[in-house]
């Protein structure tokens, strides 16, 4: 029985830009180390284009502030507080 397979890889696939999105995010990560985020700890915060573009106690509750000022969908981080960060 010849079965033909789920995924195909062809030159038109839109797995370039998939890796391209996970560069950015890549990126953003990396810029969000090297923030201080002290007045966010135990908080959300939703990260676009390297801002820091809405935070909040609950996640659902920043996606849909971050909905009213931008398409682009965020990178949501949870801060930790002190007490969990490792010295």
């Amino acid at each position: 029985m010849n079965k033909k397979p789920v995924y195909e890889r062809s030159s038109d696939h839109e797995v370039p830009e998939l890796r391209k999105t996970m560069r950015e995010i890549n990126s953003e990560y990396e810029w969000v180390q090297h923030q201080d985020l002290n007045e966010f700890g135990g908080k959300w915060i939703a990260v676009v284009d390297k801002k820091i573009i809405g935070s909040g106690p609950y996640a659902d509750d920043v996606v849909k502030e971050v909905k009213k000022k931008t398409k682009e969908t965020p990178l949501l981080i949870k801060v930790a507080t002190e007490k969990y960060l490792f010295q």
